[in-house]
């Protein structure tokens, strides 16, 4: 897995790679058949794929950091809202991430798909069923984050490709070394 530490100039934004918390067994999600031909394979099943190769492979306990949670709609306790999670750069400069939330306060596992670089960030969380619930986009200005919320019909095209480009990850990092950490 590629080590990569990302963020806009806003502390808030930052991610930073932090130790490992046991992972809940009640969150975990069911286990999943992927198809052949990922093509095939549906929406629900990459997610729940995905979610499972994350909380193995993926880093563990990183923080979102509070602006995300709040813009996101996320009540997390600490306010940072910890994730596991796999991040990867892309040749455009944008670095990807799939990031699996425990939402302890609904009983539910939260997937918060991001693609950003330095100047813009744009963040959909969906639930294992692949359903977006809720979009949103963080562009820097003067070194402080301006956050704009995303209608959900207008974020379905940039959220396929970012589900395009999962299907296209979930090979590799099914490869990376399960993480302890």
């Amino acid at each position: 897995m590629h080590r990569v530490l990302v963020g806009l100039a806003a502390p808030s934004a930052a991610f930073l790679l932090a130790a490992s918390v046991p992972a809940h067994s009640q969150s975990v999600s069911p286990p999943v058949q992927v198809t052949q031909n990922a093509a095939r394979q549906s929406d629900a099943d990459l997610m729940r794929h995905l979610d499972q190769l994350t909380r193995r492979k993926g880093y563990k306990s990183i923080e979102l950091g509070y602006s995300v949670c709040q813009n996101l709609g996320l009540s997390d306790i600490g306010g940072n809202c910890k994730v596991y999670q796999a991040p990867y750069p892309d040749n455009a400069g944008f670095i990807h991430a799939f990031n699996s939330y425990d939402d302890l306060g609904a009983g539910t596992i939260k997937i918060i798909l991001y693609k950003r670089n330095n100047a813009t960030a744009t963040f959909y969380m969906l639930g294992l069923d692949s359903v977006l619930e809720r979009a949103a986009v963080e562009k820097t200005s003067n070194g402080q984050p301006v956050w704009t919320q995303i209608p959900n019909d207008r974020a379905m095209a940039g959220l396929q490709r970012e589900l395009a480009y999962w299907r296209t990850k979930q090979t590799e990092l099914a490869k990376e070394p399960d993480r302890k950490d």
